[in-house]
């Protein structure tokens, strides 16, 4: 078994593809879910990182070049990459990564490189030492242009014996040659671009360790096939799913139950974790309930899991980074924003309080950022959308709100999609005022430009 399985250097260009809008009409073939990041470790990078500047410019000094000078807002770019491809546990390049918005410019002519290396260890010598060894990504180390870098290292769980994909690091690293070296680029790496140390989270919200997540692909005969279908509640009181094909568009409708005329909303979670996609509603009577997806097909009947829910804005997710069970981050009428665990895949714990004053904020929870955690899209009242963080096990960053959108103000009801343009995809589906339906992908941590799914969705309730 080789120690190290590195990546050729970047050479492909960005395909665009064209989206079907969509008609509210019946059944689509069923998808693969997406990969997960339940496989990566979280522990802190910054030896590995530090070490990757030190060795290249060591290497470059060592050929009369320059030394690069390390950039943190590129490195939240290569760290999205590496934690990305480390969950897929699928080594390829970011397609046009020079374009995303945090990379700027303007740049010397053809001077920006990729280069990615795993290893069953946790030395970045290692993926330094291979680089040597390829022509074409040694050529890339030591370009004599290039004067910027953004690192990205990830960990898993993997090793060679049990897990022949999952390497235990993956390394991500971008190389730039700017016209104007960026004002925030420096020669030592102060930190890595996990943001501000986790803040002591309130007994008991987050489990330590990871308990491990449901992996296997729906049983063909489950009605719900994918995270990424969109599910919505006419006027009659009906409940439809409009199947993802898993390129980017929907196909026909088909009913899954009826009787949800009184709900307020409603979400598909997988809230058992037994691979069958469950529904979770919130009733204006204030109760919340369960009806779970069945592996022969269809729904078990509604259990109530909870009371008290008139009036809350909800939002369901692994809020804890490697908790089994998905939770729901919720606000009451009066602001408070809590927590409600879902420790056995049953009901839904007391509340803890995680935050005030949220009156009126519409949220979904994605990790945005593309660092392993959720995060929370908020919409305000002025239509702008600010970027949560957290950092994994119950806390919000302290850092100032990003923006990452604006414009959102007609905007009636959005919901996270997981796997709608292609495996490893997220993004946001949102209902417009007018009935449109339009599909935002996240990606270099924020938001990309919608594109029209369809329309005539006014009097439908957009399940989250």
């Amino acid at each position: 078994m080789p120690r190290r399985l590195l990546a050729c250097l970047l050479a492909c260009l960005f395909s665009i593809t064209t989206v079907t809008a969509l008609a509210p009409a019946a059944t689509a073939a069923p998808v693969t879910a997406p990969a997960t990041v339940r496989d990566i470790v979280h522990d802190s990078n910054l030896t590995q990182v530090r070490a990757l500047l030190s060795g290249i410019n060591t290497y470059r000094a060592q050929k009369g070049l320059k030394p690069v000078k390390y950039s943190p807002t590129v490195s939240v770019m290569s760290q999205e990459w590496s934690d990305s491809i480390a969950a897929r546990e699928v080594i390829e390049h970011r397609a046009s990564f020079w374009t995303d918005p945090r990379v700027g410019g303007p740049f010397l002519t053809d001077a920006m490189r990729e280069v990615i290396a795993v290893d069953w260890s946790r030395n970045a010598a290692n993926l330094i030492a291979w680089w040597k060894t390829s022509p074409a990504h040694n050529a890339a180390l030591l370009k004599p242009d290039v004067n910027v870098i953004g690192i990205g290292v990830t960990f898993t769980n993997g090793n060679w014996q049990t897990t022949p994909r999952r390497y235990t690091m993956w390394g991500v690293v971008n190389l730039f040659g700017y016209r104007t070296v960026p004002a925030n680029a420096t020669r030592t790496v102060v930190s890595t671009p996990s943001g501000p140390a986790p803040t002591a989270a309130p007994a008991g919200i987050c489990p330590s360790g990871v308990a491990g997540r449901a992996t296997t692909t729906p049983p063909p005969a489950a009605w719900i096939r994918s995270t990424a279908d969109v599910l919505a509640v006419d006027t009659a009181g009906t409940l439809w799913d409009y199947p993802a094909t898993g390129a980017g568009s929907l196909a026909s409708r088909r009913s899954l139950m009826t009787g949800f005329g009184g709900a307020q909303d409603a979400f598909a979670a997988d809230w058992n974790q037994d691979g069958v996609v469950d529904v979770v509603t919130i009733w204006r009577s204030g109760l919340l309930t369960l009806n779970r997806g069945l592996a022969t097909g269809g729904f078990g009947g509604a259990v109530q899991i909870g009371g008290g829910w008139a009036g809350m804005t909800a939002t369901i997710g692994h809020w804890c980074t490697g908790e089994r069970f998905p939770g729901i981050v919720a606000h009451r009428p009066d602001g408070k924003l809590l927590y409600y665990r879902n420790t056995v895949g049953a009901g839904a714990s007391a509340g803890v309080t995680i935050g005030a004053g949220w009156q009126g904020l519409r949220f979904n929870m994605a990790d945005v950022d593309g660092n392993g955690t959720a995060d929370l899209a908020v919409r305000r009242s002025d239509g702008s959308m600010l970027l949560y963080r957290s950092d994994g096990r119950g806390r919000f960053l302290s850092e100032a709100r990003r923006t990452i959108g604006s414009g959102w103000g007609p905007v009636v009801s959005t919901r996270t999609l997981y796997g709608y343009a292609g495996a490893g995809t997220k993004g946001l589906v949102a209902k417009w005022s007018d009935g449109r339906l339009s599909y935002y992908p996240i990606a270099g941590g924020g938001l990309r430009s919608g594109t029209a799914e369809g329309r005539g969705w006014s009097s439908y309730v957009l399940v989250k």
